[in-house]
């Protein structure tokens, strides 16, 4: 069986997990992995004429990636919003634990470093 038989066989059947790389560990947008690998199978169609052309090509990758940035985005943001909420968590447990975080600063005369907590 031809890559993109099998390719098109998993497709028709939405497995995108056993066609994406491993290593991603499920970190991908399933909407935009399942896009980006049907315009790979409509580029290696037999009959020419049903082959997107380059520009459609480009678009619907642009169209994918930026997908997966904004979805990247949103996940940092998530996890900078559960960090402030851990911190805000473990205050009111114990409130008395000084939980700031040191910002490192140079004396302006000495090469001494002081750790000042903000």
């Amino acid at each position: 069986m031809h890559i993109s038989q099998w390719v098109e066989s998993l497709l028709s059947r939405e497995n995108i997990e056993e066609i994406l790389d491993s290593s991603l560990c499920g970190d991908y947008d399933p909407t935009s992995a399942f896009k980006t690998v049907e315009i790979a199978v409509s580029c290696v169609c037999r009959n020419s004429g049903d082959r997107p052309g380059m520009s459609q090509v480009v678009t619907a990758l642009k169209e994918s990636l930026a997908a997966e940035v904004e979805r990247k985005r949103i996940c940092l943001l998530y996890q900078q919003i559960q960090l402030k909420i851990l911190r805000l968590a473990l205050v009111l447990i114990h409130p008395v634990a000084n939980l700031r975080w040191p910002e490192r600063r140079q004396l302006p005369h000495r090469n001494v470093e002081i750790h000042v907590f903000t």
